[in-house]
């Protein structure tokens, strides 16, 4: 499995719109493979700090393959320590690049929709240090759980007031009318 990772994950680095669908079918195959997810794991921590696009496709990977076994990996990739925050006014610091990198971890631990991937989902919103990553981490709840208003008044239950308006922010949803979602924007 390791070695298919080598060639098979810079393939999907360099993959454009058009090749998604050849994506998914190797996102398919890696889902049905047994040790995938913990070779994948693997990949992920060889990579230096600095190669955060190809983290950030690691993970997008790990979440779309949907596996229960991956909570684990991304768990540990949301709670990793992060770096001190430091002021830089042209470009991202690396804490920002860092709570980048958390936020698409646990948006594929709120894509596993899973009653375990959904606890570790609600433990980032309650307890996570950066408000960036709860914020994310709220949205991909909400998302992966169709915009229910039972799983909104579940967040605003356990959330404090200060948070409630990142709850049922407005989503557009593809053929909404065009009116409609800057005036549900505008009333949010």
């Amino acid at each position: 499995m390791e070695l298919a990772l080598y060639d098979v994950l810079p393939q999907i680095y360099k993959a454009t719109k058009g090749d998604l669908p050849v994506v998914a079918e190797v996102v398919e195959k890696l889902r049905q493979q047994p040790g995938a997810v913990e070779a994948i794991g693997r990949q992920y921590r060889q990579l230096p700090a600095e190669a955060f696009e190809q983290r950030l496709m690691v993970l997008s990977v790990l979440g779309e393959m949907k596996r229960s076994d991956a909570v684990e990996q991304l768990r540990e990739v949301v709670w990793a320590p992060l770096p001190p925050a430091g002021a830089q006014a042209d470009k991202l610091s690396e804490r920002d690049l860092e709570e980048m990198v958390q936020v698409k971890a646990v948006q594929g631990l709120a894509f596993l929709a899973t009653p375990q991937a959904d606890a570790e989902v609600r433990e980032v919103i309650a307890k996570h240090e950066a408000l960036h990553v709860r914020i994310s981490a709220i949205d991909a709840y909400m998302w992966n759980h169709g915009d229910r208003p039972e799983t909104a008044a579940e967040l605003y239950k356990m959330l404090p007031p200060e948070l409630h308006p990142y709850v049922e922010r407005p989503r557009f949803q593809r053929g909404q009318n065009a009116e409609e979602f800057p005036r549900k924007l505008r009333a949010w």
